[in-house]
């Protein structure tokens, strides 16, 4: 019944004129906790759901690899119907520096004349990236995590030795 509902809003959709309808399901990883049944069942679903709406829909998974990889082994019907697969690089030294700049720059209320990256030391990301692995939502947390431990301790610089206390 959900997939009839699901199609029938699609195709209302198309009829507006909206090109087609896009799917985001992230955390697609969690399906592994779920018993083997009920993961079987859902994969059916999603895959039930891809059949019968094989024109006008795009579906999108953010998955974490190794759940990405059991799932396209163990259920050929549901990996037959993906179309393409991007896997996310790790951050690099310079794009971890980016990053960091730019989140922190949107919240600057003054023109920073100094590294860009203050208060983070080159050193403390250095660190930062290597224990993050380069995934990003670790390097957010952590740092989000260091810059409210250096407010609340007065801290004007996170060095790598406050990094290393932190973690």
């Amino acid at each position: 019944m959900s997939v009839r509902a699901f199609t029938a809003l699609k195709n209302l959709l198309l009829d507006l004129g909206y090109t087609g309808v896009f799917v985001f399901v992230d955390e697609f990883e969690s399906i592994a906790r779920l018993s083997p049944k009920n993961e079987q069942a859902t994969l059916n679903s999603i895959r039930h759901l891809m059949d019968q709406n094989s024109d006008g829909l795009c579906m999108l998974f953010g998955c974490a690899p190794e759940v990405w990889q059991d799932v396209m082994s163990e259920y050929h019907a549901f990996s037959e119907r993906i179309g393409q697969e991007v896997a996310l690089r790790p951050l690099t030294a310079e794009n971890l520096t980016e990053l960091v700049e730019d989140y922190l720059q949107r919240e600057r209320t003054t023109t920073d004349s100094g590294r860009a990256v203050r208060p983070f030391t080159e050193e403390s990301l250095e660190l930062i990236l290597q224990r993050s692995q380069g995934n990003i939502r670790q390097v957010l947390s952590v740092c989000s995590r260091m810059l409210d431990e250096a407010a609340t301790e007065d801290q004007t610089e996170i060095s790598t030795e406050f990094a290393q206390e932190l973690f």
